[in-house]
Protein backbone atom coordinates (compact mmCIF):
# COMPACT_ATOMS: atom_id res chain seq x y z
CA UNK A 1 0.00 0.00 0.00
CA UNK A 2 1.48 3.33 -1.06
CA UNK A 3 1.98 5.86 1.72
CA UNK A 4 1.82 8.61 -0.92
CA UNK A 5 -1.64 7.43 -1.95
CA UNK A 6 -2.82 7.43 1.66
CA UNK A 7 -1.47 10.95 2.16
CA UNK A 8 -3.21 12.05 -1.02
CA UNK A 9 -6.54 10.65 0.16
CA UNK A 10 -6.24 12.17 3.63
CA UNK A 11 -5.45 15.56 2.10
CA UNK A 12 -8.37 15.23 -0.30
CA UNK A 13 -11.16 15.09 2.30
CA UNK A 14 -11.77 11.37 1.82
CA UNK A 15 -14.70 9.96 3.77
CA UNK A 16 -14.17 7.24 6.36
CA UNK A 17 -16.18 4.82 4.24
CA UNK A 18 -14.11 5.36 1.09
CA UNK A 19 -10.85 5.16 3.03
CA UNK A 20 -11.94 1.92 4.71
CA UNK A 21 -12.92 0.47 1.31
CA UNK A 22 -9.51 1.40 -0.10
CA UNK A 23 -7.54 -0.13 2.77
CA UNK A 24 -9.77 -3.20 2.99
CA UNK A 25 -9.72 -3.71 -0.75
CA UNK A 26 -5.94 -3.59 -0.91
CA UNK A 27 -5.67 -6.16 1.88
CA UNK A 28 -8.31 -8.40 0.28
CA UNK A 29 -6.64 -8.33 -3.15
CA UNK A 30 -3.27 -9.15 -1.61
CA UNK A 31 -4.77 -12.09 0.29
CA UNK A 32 -6.48 -13.42 -2.87
CA UNK A 33 -3.21 -13.25 -4.80
CA UNK A 34 -1.42 -15.17 -2.06
CA UNK A 35 -4.11 -17.86 -1.93
CA UNK A 36 -4.13 -18.15 -5.75
CA UNK A 37 -0.36 -18.19 -5.93
CA UNK A 38 -0.25 -14.80 -7.64
CA UNK A 39 -2.69 -15.66 -10.42
CA UNK A 40 -5.84 -13.88 -11.60
CA UNK A 41 -9.37 -15.36 -11.69
CA UNK A 42 -9.77 -17.80 -14.59
CA UNK A 43 -12.54 -15.74 -16.21
CA UNK A 44 -10.40 -12.60 -16.17
CA UNK A 45 -7.53 -14.56 -17.72
CA UNK A 46 -9.78 -15.86 -20.48
CA UNK A 47 -11.15 -12.39 -21.21
CA UNK A 48 -7.68 -10.88 -21.18
CA UNK A 49 -6.33 -13.40 -23.68
CA UNK A 50 -9.30 -12.84 -26.01
CA UNK A 51 -8.85 -9.08 -25.77
CA UNK A 52 -5.11 -9.20 -26.43
CA UNK A 53 -5.74 -11.35 -29.49
CA UNK A 54 -8.31 -8.90 -30.79
CA UNK A 55 -6.08 -5.88 -30.07
CA UNK A 56 -3.09 -7.35 -31.90
CA UNK A 57 -4.01 -5.67 -35.16
CA UNK A 58 -4.31 -2.26 -33.51
CA UNK A 59 -1.86 0.60 -33.29
CA UNK A 60 -1.25 1.33 -29.62
CA UNK A 61 1.59 3.25 -27.99
CA UNK A 62 0.74 2.03 -24.49
CA UNK A 63 -1.29 -0.53 -22.55
CA UNK A 64 -2.42 1.71 -19.67
CA UNK A 65 -5.87 0.17 -19.67
CA UNK A 66 -4.88 -3.49 -19.37
CA UNK A 67 -4.39 -3.40 -15.62
CA UNK A 68 -8.13 -2.72 -15.26
CA UNK A 69 -9.38 -5.84 -17.05
CA UNK A 70 -9.88 -7.98 -13.95
CA UNK A 71 -11.91 -5.24 -12.24
CA UNK A 72 -13.94 -4.48 -15.36
CA UNK A 73 -14.91 -8.13 -15.84
CA UNK A 74 -16.32 -7.99 -12.31
CA UNK A 75 -18.13 -4.69 -12.93
CA UNK A 76 -19.49 -5.53 -16.37
CA UNK A 77 -20.59 -9.15 -15.83
CA UNK A 78 -23.99 -8.24 -14.32
CA UNK A 79 -24.63 -5.75 -17.14
CA UNK A 80 -23.60 -8.28 -19.77
CA UNK A 81 -26.34 -10.56 -18.45
CA UNK A 82 -29.07 -7.99 -19.20
CA UNK A 83 -31.63 -9.08 -21.78
CA UNK A 84 -30.90 -6.02 -23.93
CA UNK A 85 -27.88 -4.18 -25.37
CA UNK A 86 -25.74 -2.36 -22.80
CA UNK A 87 -25.30 1.38 -23.36
CA UNK A 88 -21.84 2.73 -22.52
CA UNK A 89 -20.46 6.26 -22.29
CA UNK A 90 -16.70 6.75 -22.34
CA UNK A 91 -15.31 10.18 -21.45
CA UNK A 92 -11.72 10.16 -22.65
CA UNK A 93 -11.00 7.44 -25.20
CA UNK A 94 -7.37 8.19 -26.16
CA UNK A 95 -6.28 5.49 -28.65
CA UNK A 96 -9.37 3.38 -28.08
CA UNK A 97 -7.90 0.51 -26.09
CA UNK A 98 -10.60 0.61 -23.40
CA UNK A 99 -13.16 1.30 -26.15
CA UNK A 100 -12.05 -1.84 -27.95
CA UNK A 101 -12.35 -3.88 -24.76
CA UNK A 102 -15.86 -2.63 -24.00
CA UNK A 103 -17.20 -3.26 -27.50
CA UNK A 104 -15.57 -6.69 -27.60
CA UNK A 105 -16.69 -7.80 -24.14
CA UNK A 106 -20.26 -6.57 -24.67
CA UNK A 107 -21.15 -8.22 -28.02
CA UNK A 108 -24.29 -6.12 -28.55
CA UNK A 109 -23.17 -3.11 -26.54
CA UNK A 110 -23.43 0.42 -27.90
CA UNK A 111 -20.76 2.94 -26.97
CA UNK A 112 -20.54 6.72 -27.16
CA UNK A 113 -16.92 7.94 -27.10
CA UNK A 114 -16.26 11.53 -26.05
CA UNK A 115 -12.82 13.09 -26.55
CA UNK A 116 -11.06 16.05 -28.12
CA UNK A 117 -8.31 13.68 -29.31
CA UNK A 118 -5.90 16.51 -28.54
CA UNK A 119 -4.52 15.03 -25.31
CA UNK A 120 -4.49 16.56 -21.86
CA UNK A 121 -1.99 18.96 -20.32
CA UNK A 122 0.25 16.03 -19.35
CA UNK A 123 0.36 14.73 -22.93
CA UNK A 124 1.43 17.83 -24.84
CA UNK A 125 5.09 16.82 -25.02
CA UNK A 126 4.30 13.58 -26.87
CA UNK A 127 5.71 13.65 -30.39
CA UNK A 128 2.94 11.55 -31.96
CA UNK A 129 -0.04 13.39 -30.47
CA UNK A 130 -1.05 14.67 -33.90
CA UNK A 131 -1.90 11.10 -34.96
CA UNK A 132 -3.95 10.24 -31.86
CA UNK A 133 -7.37 10.49 -33.48
CA UNK A 134 -6.23 8.55 -36.52
CA UNK A 135 -5.01 5.73 -34.27
CA UNK A 136 -8.33 5.70 -32.42
CA UNK A 137 -10.29 5.45 -35.67
CA UNK A 138 -8.10 2.59 -36.88
CA UNK A 139 -8.19 0.67 -33.61
CA UNK A 140 -11.98 0.63 -33.29
CA UNK A 141 -12.82 0.39 -37.01
CA UNK A 142 -14.26 -3.13 -36.63
CA UNK A 143 -17.01 -1.79 -34.35
CA UNK A 144 -18.13 1.34 -36.22
CA UNK A 145 -21.74 0.17 -36.36
CA UNK A 146 -21.99 0.17 -32.55
CA UNK A 147 -19.89 3.26 -31.90
CA UNK A 148 -20.90 6.93 -31.75
CA UNK A 149 -17.95 9.29 -31.80
CA UNK A 150 -18.51 12.72 -30.21
CA UNK A 151 -15.51 15.01 -30.68
CA UNK A 152 -15.31 17.98 -28.34
CA UNK A 153 -14.81 19.07 -24.75
CA UNK A 154 -16.64 16.78 -22.36
CA UNK A 155 -18.31 19.66 -20.52
CA UNK A 156 -20.03 20.66 -23.76
CA UNK A 157 -20.78 17.20 -25.16
CA UNK A 158 -22.12 15.77 -21.88
CA UNK A 159 -24.35 18.81 -21.40
CA UNK A 160 -25.74 18.22 -24.90
CA UNK A 161 -26.36 14.56 -24.10
CA UNK A 162 -27.99 15.42 -20.75
CA UNK A 163 -30.38 17.83 -22.47
CA UNK A 164 -31.76 14.91 -24.49
CA UNK A 165 -34.15 12.89 -22.33
CA UNK A 166 -33.61 9.85 -24.56
CA UNK A 167 -29.91 9.62 -23.69
CA UNK A 168 -28.96 7.38 -20.75
CA UNK A 169 -26.31 4.79 -20.05
CA UNK A 170 -25.66 1.64 -18.03
CA UNK A 171 -21.89 2.08 -17.69
CA UNK A 172 -19.96 5.35 -17.71
CA UNK A 173 -16.17 5.60 -17.62
CA UNK A 174 -14.61 8.98 -16.81
CA UNK A 175 -11.01 9.36 -17.93
CA UNK A 176 -10.89 12.87 -19.39
CA UNK A 177 -9.10 15.88 -17.95
CA UNK A 178 -7.42 15.13 -14.63
CA UNK A 179 -7.91 18.62 -13.18
CA UNK A 180 -10.35 18.59 -10.27
CA UNK A 181 -12.75 21.20 -11.66
CA UNK A 182 -13.05 19.30 -14.96
CA UNK A 183 -13.51 16.00 -13.14
CA UNK A 184 -16.33 17.51 -11.07
CA UNK A 185 -18.10 18.78 -14.20
CA UNK A 186 -17.79 15.37 -15.85
CA UNK A 187 -19.07 13.62 -12.72
CA UNK A 188 -22.15 15.80 -12.24
CA UNK A 189 -23.16 15.58 -15.90
CA UNK A 190 -22.45 11.85 -16.11
CA UNK A 191 -24.60 11.22 -13.04
CA UNK A 192 -27.56 12.75 -14.85
CA UNK A 193 -26.99 10.32 -17.72
CA UNK A 194 -26.50 7.19 -15.61
CA UNK A 195 -29.46 4.82 -15.24
CA UNK A 196 -30.55 3.36 -11.92
CA UNK A 197 -28.29 0.37 -11.13
CA UNK A 198 -25.77 1.71 -13.64
CA UNK A 199 -22.06 1.79 -12.86
CA UNK A 200 -19.87 4.91 -12.86
CA UNK A 201 -16.09 4.42 -12.94
CA UNK A 202 -13.53 7.14 -12.35
CA UNK A 203 -10.03 6.49 -13.64
CA UNK A 204 -6.91 7.84 -11.92
CA UNK A 205 -8.54 8.38 -8.53
CA UNK A 206 -5.05 8.36 -6.99
CA UNK A 207 -3.46 10.56 -9.69
CA UNK A 208 -1.14 13.24 -8.29
CA UNK A 209 -0.66 16.58 -10.08
CA UNK A 210 1.66 18.02 -7.50
CA UNK A 211 3.04 20.82 -9.66
CA UNK A 212 -0.40 22.46 -9.76
CA UNK A 213 -1.17 22.07 -6.05
CA UNK A 214 -2.99 19.37 -4.12
CA UNK A 215 -6.45 20.79 -4.73
CA UNK A 216 -6.17 20.14 -8.47
CA UNK A 217 -5.98 16.35 -8.06
CA UNK A 218 -8.94 14.20 -9.24
CA UNK A 219 -9.43 12.77 -5.74
CA UNK A 220 -10.56 16.17 -4.43
CA UNK A 221 -13.34 16.38 -6.99
CA UNK A 222 -14.34 12.72 -6.72
CA UNK A 223 -14.54 12.84 -2.92
CA UNK A 224 -16.60 16.03 -3.05
CA UNK A 225 -18.91 14.49 -5.66
CA UNK A 226 -19.41 11.39 -3.51
CA UNK A 227 -20.42 13.65 -0.63
CA UNK A 228 -22.89 15.42 -2.94
CA UNK A 229 -24.65 12.17 -3.92
CA UNK A 230 -24.24 10.43 -0.55
CA UNK A 231 -26.96 7.86 0.03
CA UNK A 232 -27.70 7.49 -3.69
CA UNK A 233 -24.99 4.95 -4.57
CA UNK A 234 -23.22 1.79 -3.49
CA UNK A 235 -19.43 1.96 -3.32
CA UNK A 236 -18.06 -1.00 -5.30
CA UNK A 237 -14.31 -0.48 -5.61
CA UNK A 238 -11.62 1.96 -4.47
CA UNK A 239 -8.11 1.85 -5.89
CA UNK A 240 -6.46 3.39 -8.92
CA UNK A 241 -10.05 3.44 -10.18
CA UNK A 242 -13.12 4.18 -8.08
CA UNK A 243 -16.44 2.57 -9.01
CA UNK A 244 -19.97 3.18 -7.71
CA UNK A 245 -23.42 1.80 -8.56
CA UNK A 246 -26.30 4.26 -8.73
CA UNK A 247 -29.24 3.34 -6.51
CA UNK A 248 -31.75 6.04 -7.49
CA UNK A 249 -33.50 6.86 -10.75
CA UNK A 250 -32.20 9.70 -12.91
CA UNK A 251 -35.62 11.37 -12.81
CA UNK A 252 -35.07 12.17 -9.12
CA UNK A 253 -32.57 14.82 -10.21
CA UNK A 254 -34.71 16.32 -13.00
Amino acid sequence: MSSRSLILLLRSNVSAGVLAKYVGGRASRLLRRVLRGGGRPLEADRVRLAFEEGARGGTFTNTWFDGSIELWVELLSPLKALARPVDVLEVGSWEGRSTLFLLGYLPEGRLTAVDTWEGGAEHQSLADLHALERRFDHNVSAFRSRLVKRKGRSSIVLAELASNAAESFDFIFIDGSHFADDVMLDAVLAWQLLRKDGVLVFDDYLWRIEQYGWKKNPANAINLFLELVEGDFTLIHVGHQLAIRKSVSTSRYS
